[in-house]
């Protein structure tokens, strides 16, 4: 699956008036990755997980710095031992490794091991969304 399939998905669910669910890992304790009459998005195999020595956000003239490029689909427990037993780096993430980074990012924020007081996904280097009007955009801050 890519950003042009979710993209493609999103404008198949407009078109056809169904209600959108998007799945990360697998697994939805209170079922919100599950409805009727809906067109479900799992981002399973959108799993990548890519580790970068000099990374510069889009824009701008940052000084390249470590980051970790993260698919919607890994769950945090690949991304804990790619980025820390591999890579020799820190990543702030989810606490359960079985939760994706979606499943985080849409719909776990307590489970931010930062606390509820900031979103999951604040002060990430970039960002790569599918908007509403089935663009695709990249946005690094």
């Amino acid at each position: 699956m890519t950003a042009a399939d979710v993209t493609a998905a999103v404008d198949s669910a407009r078109e056809h008036n169904l209600r959108l669910l998007v799945r990360g890992g697998g697994h939805s304790y209170l079922g919100t990755s599950n409805s009727r009459d809906s067109l479900l998005i799992w981002t399973r195999r959108m799993a990548g997980i890519e580790l970068h020595d000099a990374f510069v956000p889009a824009g701008t003239n940052a000084a390249p710095l470590p980051a970790v490029t993260v698919g919607p689909g890994a769950v945090w427990g690949h991304v804990y031992n790619a980025v820390t037993t591999k890579g020799a780096r820190l990543v702030q993430g989810g606490s359960c490794p079985t939760v994706s980074v979606a499943g985080l990012v849409l719909g776990g924020r307590g489970a931010c091991l930062a606390g509820n007081r900031h979103a999951p996904c604040q002060n990430n280097a970039r960002s790569g969304k599918s908007r509403m009007d089935c663009s695709y955009a990249v946005a690094s801050s």
